[in-house]
């Protein structure tokens, strides 16, 4: 990790290093790709709810509360509220007895989505390895 510059000297130091770094990378511009995506989408529970439906096809709100590490019924419900607001999950709800079940499984624009990001960043990651 970089450490804030205490005189003129070490900023040029850590400036030309961070230049150095970054035109030693061949495919940098894949950046942009990766910049293109969604901040709503982005979010590191978003992504982790996305990759975890994808994995188990549906999940109910427990098992996507144990996936998320999120304690809060009300934050993991806006999590959820807002993918679903972007079109990329659904939910169907059932009963067990008089009991409420709400199981939610990704979009097929979800699907394809996540397809999309794994490329990208695979392709970003190539350049670190050129």
């Amino acid at each position: 990790m970089l450490s804030v510059p205490t005189n003129r000297s070490n900023m040029v130091q850590e400036s030309q290093f961070v230049k150095d770094s970054l035109t030693s990378i061949k495919n940098f511009e894949k950046v942009n790709e990766i910049s293109t995506f969604s901040p709503e989408v982005f979010n590191p529970y978003r992504l982790v709810i996305l990759f975890g439906l994808k994995r188990a096809g549906f999940q109910n709100v427990q098992q996507l509360k144990r996936l998320t590490k999120i304690q809060s019924d009300g934050n993991l419900a806006s999590h959820l509220k807002s993918l679903e607001k972007q079109g990329l999950i659904e939910y169907y709800r059932s009963f067990a007895g008089r009991r409420p079940l709400i199981f939610y499984y990704l979009t097929p624009l979800a699907e394809e989505l996540i397809v999309e990001l794994v490329d990208r960043l695979k392709n970003f990651l190539a350049g670190f390895d050129e």
